[in-house]
């Protein structure tokens, strides 16, 4: 685990549960290493040891406290040079930055207790050599504990916490208001979503998870939890699935019987979905890791006996006959998702952009010849550009006459009405539904094949 070793690695005395400096030590540990090697956040918590052996409570705390430092970086960072000394303050070693951003994460943002987070900070100091920045620290969270809630209404919360290329073209692609409330409800925290086997259970279940059901038929529980202890995981009754990625399915109409394919499946929601349909499903991802991990996630909810897995690149995989549906959630650059992954955000750039909409587009050609004539395909993504979305269907639309948009109307998105196109696509923004939570940002376009 990079930097495991200096962080505190292998001092028993550290590790012990109760040390309320090790799961910050640990916190340290991961945030350093997500700054310093662009991995995807997931990927680092799935592989440090020290993490995985923390309890239940601290992991839960050390998750909320590094997304949280990651989400607000932008924010922290300002916060942190407002109490300098100095303007142009150097900070030595490097550490110490990470151990301003932990700490302003839960002055500011999660409501520790001040004292603990500055003397926990000042003692994190200590431990990773930087026993001479001890009273630097401690002065710069003095003014934080004093000034720092009231800093936050000062600042740009919107540029500050989205690279600046990206609300850039948010901008342009809606309006400079809408890219700033965007913005803003990506910082929120993602409630989490659920998706039932049998909607006949849907009430029971909700109630016994303590949900709410929303319009769209979605089981929302606002109050975090350990998901493998809530009750009905085991069962293999519900799985994990926000909200906006659960409608794509509900769009595709009766699949009882159809035969269908997922051709980016992993982690297997939509598969789930369209086998406790009904229908028989080729769950297709060119990762076989990840393919696995969908395996898991349909036995345990009892669906395998509907599910052909296959491990291809979507743009090689060969339909053994014409198929009724291909749903294409293509590989995008996932900007809709930053309220469950802040990270991914400061891992992408620009350019990414292009290379995406090309995938996109092989994905889509490889799609028009897996269907039967009045066949559906059904393209979505969680990216919140246009390129990725309306421009991407609208220029295949321009080049494939054999192929007509099938309009998403308001009795299939109760209460979302209003995020139909003028095309007919579906088009949800991250800040719809607000009171309710909120929503992850996806787009949505159904076509059909005609003679």
């Amino acid at each position: 685990m990079t930097n495991s070793k200096q962080h505190g690695r292998g001092n028993k005395r550290s590790k012990n549960q109760n040390d309320i400096l090790w799961p910050r030590q640990v916190a340290l540990s991961i945030l350093d290493s997500f700054w310093k090697g662009e991995k995807f956040l997931d990927a680092i918590f799935e592989s440090h040891d020290d993490f995985l052996d923390l309890d239940t409570r601290n992991r839960n705390f050390v998750r909320m406290l590094v997304t949280t430092a990651i989400r607000r970086s932008g924010q922290i960072d300002d916060l942190m040079r407002r109490g300098f000394s100095k303007p142009n303050q150097k900070m030595s070693p490097p550490i110490v930055q990470m151990i301003f951003h932990l700490a302003i994460a839960q002055i500011v943002f999660m409501g520790v207790a001040d004292h603990a987070a500055v003397n926990t900070s000042v003692d994190l100091a200590t431990r990773n050599g930087a026993e001479r920045a001890k009273g630097f620290i401690n002065a710069v969270l003095r003014k934080v504990v004093r000034d720092g809630k009231a800093w936050t209404t000062e600042q740009d919360i919107a540029r500050l916490n989205i690279p600046e290329w990206l609300l850039d073209i948010w901008t342009e692609d809606y309006s400079k208001a809408e890219a700033i409330e965007m913005a803003q409800a990506s910082l929120s925290e993602a409630a989490l979503d659920i998706s039932v086997v049998d909607p006949i259970d849907r009430e029971s279940w909700a109630e016994s998870l303590d949900c709410v059901i929303l319009p769209t038929g979605t089981l929302r529980r606002n109050e975090h939890a350990l998901v493998p202890d809530l009750p009905g995981f085991d069962d293999g009754a519900w799985w994990v699935q926000d909200a906006s990625a659960a409608l794509p399915v509900r769009l595709m109409g009766d699949l009882l019987g159809k035969r269908v394919v997922d051709l980016c499946a992993a982690p297997g929601g939509k598969t789930m979905q369209m086998a406790a349909a009904g229908a028989e499903v080729y769950a297709v991802d060119r990762s076989a890791k990840r393919l696995e991990r969908l395996k898991d996630n349909v036995q345990r909810v009892r669906l395998q006996a509907n599910v052909i897995s296959e491990v291809s690149d979507g743009e090689l995989w060969d339909a053994p006959e014409p198929l009724d549906a291909v749903l294409l959630d293509a590989p995008c650059t996932a900007t809709g998702t930053i309220r469950r992954n802040p990270d991914a955000i400061w891992l992408k750039k620009s350019e990414d952009i292009a290379s995406m909409v090309k995938i996109q587009r092989a994905l889509l050609e490889r799609s028009v010849g897996m269907l039967k004539v009045g066949g559906m395909l059904l393209y979505c993504t969680c990216s919140l550009q246009k390129d990725e979305g309306e421009r991407q269907l609208n220029a295949f639309l321009a080049d494939h006459d054999e192929f007509e948009i099938m309009p998403i109307t308001p009795q299939e998105v109760p209460e979302l009405e209003h995020a139909i196109t003028p095309e007919g696509y579906l088009r949800i923004l991250p800040f719809y539904w607000a009171a309710r939570g909120g929503l992850d940002g996806f787009f949505i376009g159904r076509m059909i094949k005609k003679a």
